[in-house]
């Protein structure tokens, strides 16, 4: 598991990950309580989360089956949310299982 604090100094002074994704949602011209919701589903709001058997990684859960995104990305709370927004504003929400749920 990385050391957050090694990545964005913003997230260990106390950034509010909540606002990170609003803030980021607002400039992606994304739906906020979407994505608000979506993070919720994926991981709980943890940037350090793990799943699918240490496969899928951090806040929005990145999969490195099939995402070639380093763990600096994965589980760091703003480098991820432009990576998954990027990907969300380009029309691929449906990598998210949990966007079927929102």
């Amino acid at each position: 598991m990385p050391d957050i604090c090694g990545l964005q100094a913003v997230y260990c002074f106390g950034e509010d990950i909540e606002q990170v994704i609003r803030v980021k949602a607002r400039e992606y011209n994304l739906n906020e309580n979407k994505m608000l919701a979506l993070a919720n589903c994926e991981s709980k709001f943890d940037p350090l989360a793990v799943g699918d058997n240490g496969h899928s990684k951090g806040l929005w859960q990145i999969n490195d089956l099939y995402h070639d995104v380093s763990d600096e990305v994965a589980f760091d709370p703003i480098l991820s949310t432009d990576w998954a927004f990027q990907k969300i504003k380009n029309g691929q929400i449906n990598l998210w299982s949990c966007a079927k749920k929102i």
